[in-house]
């Protein structure tokens, strides 16, 4: 383990799993971390662990789901980093791995509380 880095915190006396290391920094280059408070239902629960791949899914801004909205259904792939509960205690944090170049656009996505995480199968 000597010359790589930790994916994520890890805990004191824990077991080191694989992915919990790493070549690379987090972000590598051309990638950033954005943060995510996800309101129950906009992310399936406990199965968001670090590295796992998901598809970040931007919602529409109309409450009828209209598709005026040009972002609506975009959709972006990201890896998580981490996961924990957020200060409301309904909501979690989800802190993913994206492509640079999308990082604003999903940014200003989840402060409008647009947006919801999709982990598929065998990812």
């Amino acid at each position: 383990l000597v010359g790589k880095r930790a994916a994520y915190d890890l805990i004191e006396g824990s077991v080191i799993p694989s992915t919990a290391v790493v070549e690379e920094a987090i972000p590598a280059e051309g990638r950033a971390i954005v943060g995510l408070k996800l309101a129950p239902g906009r992310a399936p629960g406990n199965l968001l662990l670090p590295s796992s791949a998901v598809r970040l899914i931007a919602l529409p801004t109309a409450a009828d789901g209209s598709t005026a909205d040009k972002l609506a259904g975009s959709i972006f792939v990201g890896r998580v980093v981490d996961q924990f509960p957020a200060a409301d205690g309904t909501s979690i944090m989800v802190n993913v791995d994206v492509e640079a170049g999308a990082a604003p656009t999903i940014a200003m996505l989840a402060a409008q509380d647009r947006i919801a995480i999709v982990r598929d199968a065998g990812r």
